[in-house]
């Protein structure tokens, strides 16, 4: 089965300590090749292809300090409730992910 191909163009990349106006390849689930400046056309056969408009390409971002079940809770409404503290897991974890943090080391 062929995996899926997105060709992201006209975006800033951030490679190795630079930033350049160029494009990303993905196939599947991962990156398969960057560039600055313009793709070679043979990378959009086959491809969904997306102009990024000149705008910042951000793949996300790391935090290695998150209290998900605590996060954001007032030290009065604390609980032993193990379901209470799943709840707050889900949602502080769809907070943290909808705000671009794609990998956390919970503390």
């Amino acid at each position: 089965m062929e995996q899926k191909r997105t060709l992201i163009h006209n975006v800033i990349v951030v490679n190795e300590g630079t930033a350049n106006l160029g494009y990303v390849l993905t196939q599947g689930e991962f990156i398969a090749t960057t560039g600055a400046g313009d793709p070679d056309p043979s990378m959009m056969e086959g491809a969904e292809v997306i102009d990024g408009g000149g705008r910042l390409l951000l793949p996300g971002v790391i935090d290695t300090h998150v209290h998900l079940a605590f996060g954001g809770v007032d030290k009065r409404e604390k609980s032993d409730n193990l379901q209470y503290q799943e709840i707050r897991y889900v949602h502080n974890g769809v907070v943290t992910l909808l705000s671009g943090v794609t990998t956390v080391r919970d503390c």
